[in-house]
């Protein structure tokens, strides 16, 4: 885009893909694009007030679902269709981040506390959910499925070494999800 690298970040069933761009060499902020598949592009600059927009999500309706940074530099999330943006923000989150958007509009992603933890949020018509893995010290949801069924992600948890050290460990993770709780997780290996 404009001859600068881009990022390409999820594509629906009917080849829309959405991503963001640095407008020039020299810019810290980001814009956003929606391609079509039939080659077409609209430029996502983002709300009103927009500094950086970063589209991460796009539903098979067409509806995008992103992050933009206002000009007090506070992230919040966004939606996009037909050309207007809806907005949201959970006060006493930081650093919002909004990955995937189901068909029934369902928002998922992930946030950090006041003490820099990582969770994952289920969002739908105002209505807030955290989501976090028995035992993990950062939860972050990546995508959802059609009927809101099943989540997937990843967590990190600590792993205790000999000597009295510890890492974190990088895990996948497929959630199932009955109304508003997660009954159910699993971490996936190889």
């Amino acid at each position: 885009m404009n001859g600068q690298p881009n990022l390409a970040n999820k594509i629906n069933n009917y080849g829309t893909i959405v991503g963001s761009y640095f407008p020039s060499a020299t810019s810290g902020n980001q814009l956003g694009y929606k391609r079509y598949s039939n080659g077409g592009i609209v430029t996502l600059k983002g709300p009103t007030g927009a500094r950086s927009t970063v589209p991460y999500g796009i539903n098979n309706v067409g509806k995008v679902v992103g992050a933009y940074v206002t000009s007090t530099s506070v992230q919040k999330g966004f939606t996009y269709l037909n050309g207007a943006y809806t907005t949201f923000y959970h006060s006493g989150w930081s650093f919002l981040q909004p990955q995937a958007i189901n068909k029934q509009g369902v928002i998922v992603g992930s946030y950090l506390d006041s003490s820099s933890k990582t969770h994952g949020f289920a969002y739908s018509n105002g209505q807030w959910v955290t989501v976090n893995v028995p035992g993990a010290s950062d939860t972050v949801i990546l995508g959802i499925n059609v009927g809101a069924r099943w989540l997937a992600g990843t967590c990190r948890k600590a792993l205790a070494l000999h000597g009295g050290f510890s890492t974190k460990t990088e895990h996948s993770v497929l959630w199932n999800t009955p109304r508003t709780q997660v009954s159910v997780w699993m971490e996936l290996t190889t």
